[in-house]
C-alpha cells in the first residue's frame, strides 16, 4: 500500500509538473502573438459599411470621390448650403466611418456650415490596405482641405475642422501645417499615437502591457512603413496659435486618458481649450453631457469663422 501511494503521490506532481509547462507555454505563445493581434486590430480595422445618409436627416448630400495626397481613391459626402459662412470637414474614428459625424452636419448645416464628411483609407468605401491610426491618414485629411479649397462655392469662405479619436489627432496635425484650416475642435484625440496604444495594451495586459506596446509599434511601423513612433500632434501644436482649438473628452475615457487633452494643451500655447465632459467615455457623449459638448461645439465653430480669413 505504501508504494502505491507513493506512486499516486508522484503521479499527481508529474500532472501537475506537465500542467503548469503546458500553461506556460500557452502564457508565452499568447504574450508573443500579442503584438501581432494589437497591430492587425489597428492596421487591418473592419470595414464598417455606411448605415446611413444624410437624407435619412433631411439633408441634401452630393457622393464625391477625392484623391488623398498619396493617391488613394476615397469616399465622401458633400453636404451644401445656400449661402455657406464656413465649410466644415468632419473626420471619424478609427475603426468607423463618415457616418459618426453625421449628427454634427446636422447641427451644424442648421447653423449655415456646409460640411464635408469622408472615409479615411481603409475605412467605409475608400481604398487602401491598411490603417495606420492616424500616421498617414494626414494625406486624406489634405486630400479633403484642396478638394472643399478647389470648389468655387467655398471659394474665400473659412475651413474648420472636426475629428473624432484618431480624426481628432489628424485634425490638428494637419492645422498645424496647414494655415487654410481655421480652426479645430476634437474629441478623445490622443497626443501621441505611442501613448495611445500603450493605453490600450495596458488595459488588456495589465502589467505587460508597455513591452507588448513597444513592439507592436515596431511591428506596426515596418508593415505600414509609418514613422509609428513620433505619430502624434502633441509636436507642432504651438503653431495653431492663435487659431481657437478645443479639445473634448470624456472623464471615462479608458482608451485614451482625458490626461492627453491637457498635455496637447500645455503645447499649444495659446488659444487651446479643454472641456471635459463628466459622463462621458471614449466614443459616446453621455446624455447629460450633450448639451456642454454642442454648446462648446458651437461656440469654437462661431469663433473659427469670426477668425477666418478665408484661402
Amino acid at each position: 500500500m505504501g508504494s502505491d501511494g507513493e506512486a499516486g503521490r508522484r503521479w499527481k506532481w508529474r500532472r501537475r509538473g506537465r500542467c503548469a509547462a503546458v500553461w506556460s507555454a500557452a502564457a508565452f505563445v499568447a504574450l508573443a502573438a500579442s503584438p501581432l493581434l494589437l497591430v492587425a486590430a489597428g492596421s487591418r480595422p473592419p470595414r464598417v459599411p455606411l448605415h446611413r445618409l444624410p437624407s435619412d436627416l433631411g439633408l441634401p448630400f452630393e457622393t464625391v470621390a477625392f484623391a488623398s495626397r498619396d493617391g488613394l481613391r476615397l469616399g465622401g459626402w458633400l453636404v451644401p448650403c445656400s449661402r455657406p459662412r464656413a465649410i466644415l470637414i468632419l473626420c471619424h474614428g478609427h475603426p468607423a466611418n463618415r457616418c459618426e459625424t453625421l449628427w454634427l452636419a446636422d447641427l451644424m448645416h442648421r447653423r449655415g456650415f456646409a460640411c464635408f464628411l469622408f472615409d479615411f483609407r481603409a475605412m467605409g468605401v475608400s481604398e487602401g490596405s491598411f490603417s495606420s491610426v492616424g500616421a498617414l491618414e494626414t494625406a486624406d485629411l489634405l486630400g479633403a482641405v484642396d478638394l472643399v479649397s478647389g470648389r468655387p462655392e467655398f471659394r474665400g469662405l473659412p475651413v474648420v475642422a472636426y475629428g473624432m479619436s484618431m480624426g481628432g489627432a489628424v485634425c490638428l496635425r494637419v492645422a498645424a501645417g496647414d494655415a487654410r484650416v481655421r480652426g479645430v475642435a476634437t474629441y478623445g484625440a490622443y497626443a501621441t499615437l505611442a501613448d495611445a496604444v500603450d493605453g490600450r495594451a495596458r488595459s488588456w495586459l495589465g502589467p505587460a502591457g508597455p513591452l507588448v506596446a513597444r513592439l507592436a509599434m515596431d511591428v506596426g511601423g515596418r508593415w505600414t512603413s509609418a514613422d509609428l513612433r513620433h505619430a502624434g500632434p502633441l509636436v507642432g501644436m504651438e503653431r495653431l496659435a492663435p487659431r481657437p482649438v478645443l479639445l473634448l473628452h470624456g472623464a471615462r475615457d479608458r482608451t485614451v486618458s482625458p490626461s492627453e487633452a491637457w498635455r496637447l494643451q500645455a503645447a499649444a500655447q495659446g488659444t487651446c481649450d479643454v472641456v471635459v465632459l463628466p459622463h462621458s467615455t471614449h466614443a459616446w457623449i453621455a446624455p447629460p453631457d450633450r448639451a456642454l459638448a454642442v454648446s462648446s461645439l458651437i461656440a469654437l465653430f462661431e469663433r473659427s469663422v469670426a477668425a477666418g480669413t478665408g484661402f
